[in-house]
């Protein structure tokens, strides 16, 4: 387990190419820098319920399994982050949600396989991708929130639900796949 829950880093966090065989949580912690993950690969829950990031999340190329999981959902409720948000090409087994979070940059999830929904739930954020050869299992749901930009391309997934929500400039859809 890495457990940093509460905890101020001044800096920056550098877990890259790192194997966490056991929960990442980092709840209501406070980043000065970025945070980057890089390549890692985590056994167990993930939890960053308001947890503040002054920089950028770098979870490039991560693994997330959370094998024997209860509550199998990769939580970032209440997340608050500077810079971009980055799952290009990350490999997530369950689902994802953003609840009440404040996301100044992009949220991007570019070739990123999500094997349950993606949520974006009273939500703020600059743009919103996925393109190249991405796969979300379950839905992609945007309801409540604040959007500058929705971009989808080459992208295959069950639904998309945009409840209650405000697209401030571009939705784009290309190569967008609705499957059963």
């Amino acid at each position: 387990d890495l457990l940093l829950t509460g905890a101020t880093l001044n800096a920056g966090l550098n877990c890259e190419d790192a194997d966490i065989a056991g929960d990442l949580v980092l709840d209501g912690a406070e980043v000065g820098d970025d945070a980057r993950f890089e390549d890692t690969t985590i056994f167990g829950d993930v939890s960053s319920e308001k947890t503040r990031i002054d920089g950028s999340l770098d979870l490039t190329g991560v693994e997330i399994a959370e094998v024997g999981s209860l509550d199998e959902v990769i939580n970032f409720s209440g997340v608050d982050i500077a810079g971009p948000v980055t799952l290009d090409g990350a490999k997530l087994h369950d689902s994802i949600e953003f609840k009440n979070a404040h996301l100044v940059d992009t949220l991007s999830m570019d070739g990123t396989e999500v094997m349950g929904d993606v949520v974006l739930d009273e939500s703020d954020a600059e743009t919103v991708e996925m393109m190249g050869d991405g796969e979300i299992q379950g839905s992609l749901t945007i309801d409540g929130s604040i959007v500058e930009e929705l971009s989808l391309d080459n992208i295959t997934l069950q639904s998309i639900t945009l409840d209650r929500t405000v697209l401030k400039r571009e939705l784009y859809f290309d190569r967008v796949d609705l499957k059963d």
